[in-house]
């Protein structure tokens, strides 16, 4: 389970490794938690459950910091006839609702394996970094 441990049996993870986990260990994942979870990601932040073994104790929104400037800078790479993507692990969510704010051409929420081939294929070819 990939994550944050804060401790021998408190983590902070992803919702759904952490429902998995506090299920496998018979213990029930609260509908509130579910509600919390479903609210950050419509706003387009990352949520994280916290628990301590079965026993789950929140929730965590993380979002994501845009540098100033960075909407006209994907302008001016667009007037050069260049694509902005954006690429998370997500959920789809997200990228969707937060595309406005953050100009991006394109989102990409779970890239498929072609879609990473493709990337990987253009880096090779023009020499960018990731």
């Amino acid at each position: 389970m990939s994550g944050v441990n804060l401790g021998s049996r408190r983590y902070a993870r992803a919702p759904r490794r952490i429902r998995q986990y506090v299920e496998a260990g018979g213990f029930t994942f609260p509908p509130r938690v579910s509600q919390a979870v479903d609210e950050v990601a419509r706003k387009g932040s990352t949520p994280l459950v916290v628990c301590d073994g079965g026993r789950v104790l929140g929730v965590i929104e993380l979002k994501d910091i845009v540098q100033g400037g960075i909407k006209e800078r994907f302008g001016e790479l667009r007037r050069m006839a260049y694509r902005t993507v954006m690429i998370t692990g997500d959920i789809a969510s997200p990228p969707r609702r937060s595309r406005p704010r953050r100009a991006w051409t394109i989102s990409w929420p779970r890239p498929l394996p072609r879609q990473l081939k493709l990337i990987a294929s253009i880096r090779a070819t023009d020499g960018s970094s990731p």
